[in-house]
């Protein structure tokens, strides 16, 4: 009995991996990004979340739409007609490590596009979060500060709104410094003006769940994966990021704009149904199979005004 179920756990695990492997070979080439990431936590961040960024290669949703919300920005980003001059949304995957809890990956995927009548003008969108379950205080920690659980009581709260607040911080930084390197120089405070990195969010907000469970050579990947979706299309909140670099002491610069664009009221609904989340879940090609349990996060109020994340500071090296 011991020998037949040892060789249908062997048959398993070949099976698994024959599937990761022959869709892995069908995905295009795209990288990971780190962002915050130590360069001795690379290779382990990587390990950790191979699986979970390989079915991110192919997007469950249209990289072209645009966001609710977003369309708020046009004015600022207008052609000789004066119709928007956004370019097109470019995709990316990232791991990030949060500055409050070092030593636990956060895997996103995101997007971003820029002004064709100024560069300077930027927007990002965040699709995904994923917290996988490494074994550590300050994994531990942060699960149990966001309470992702599937119960009826997790409701869109304020801890999830500046999670993913801090989020977008720490990509902007990112951006702007890959904006300084494809010039191959830096924009400086002063007579220019700054990279203004900006992001939406609607005022009445919820989430999408969901819990996956990979069995890999006897061990458990497990992670929790979180969509935001907005439950009320009128009443957003601006956040824009400003980032340049001091010229006399190379010294990164990071300001914080909140604008709120209307407002209304927000009822304590679900921000949607969990047949909707579950077929969202159900569009990643290899990961849906290990799904096992998805749920709506309650829509809840968020005020605009989080606690600025302050990534200024850093020395930045002369070129």
């Amino acid at each position: 009995m011991t020998k037949i179920i040892f060789q249908k756990r062997y048959v398993a695990i070949l099976i698994c991996l024959f599937s990761l492997a022959t869709y892995v070979k069908a995905q295009p080439n795209s990288s990971v990004v780190y962002i915050n990431v130590p360069d001795a936590k690379v290779n382990e961040y990587t390990f950790a979340t191979k699986e979970l960024m390989e079915d991110w290669k192919l997007p469950p949703d249209n990289l072209n739409d645009t966001p609710i919300c977003y369309d708020y920005d046009d004015q600022d980003c207008l052609d000789e007609n004066e119709q928007p001059a956004w370019n097109k949304w470019v995709y990316t995957r990232a791991i990030v490590e949060h500055p409050n809890f070092p030593g636990c990956p956060i895997s996103i995927r995101y997007k971003t596009r820029v002004c064709k009548t100024n560069h300077l003008i930027r927007q990002q969108y965040i699709m995904d979060i994923a917290l996988v379950n490494k074994k550590n205080t300050n994994c531990e920690t942060l699960r149990n500060y966001l309470g992702w659980t599937g119960t009826p009581e997790d409701v869109y709260s304020f801890k999830d709104a500046q999670f993913v607040h801090d989020l977008y911080a720490l990509v902007a930084k990112h951006n702007f410094k890959q904006f300084c390197e494809n010039m191959n120089d830096y924009l400086f405070c002063g007579d220019y003006d700054h990279v203004r990195i900006s992001y939406y969010n609607a005022s009445c907000q919820g989430a999408c769940r969901g819990h996956f469970n990979i069995p890999i050579f006897g061990f458990n990947f497990s992670f929790v994966l979180s969509s935001p979706r907005p439950c009320n299309v009128t009443a957003c909140c601006r956040i824009e990021n400003y980032f340049c670099v001091e010229p006399e002491t190379f010294e990164l610069v990071h300001k914080e704009k909140v604008t709120p664009v209307a407002t209304s009221d927000c009822l304590h609904t679900q921000s949607d149904t969990q047949q909707n989340c579950l077929e969202y879940y159900l569009k990643f090609p290899f990961l849906s199979q290990f799904l096992t349990d998805t749920w709506a996060s309650k829509c809840n109020k968020i005020d605009c005004n989080m606690q600025f994340l302050d990534l200024g500071g850093d020395n930045m090296e002369k070129k």
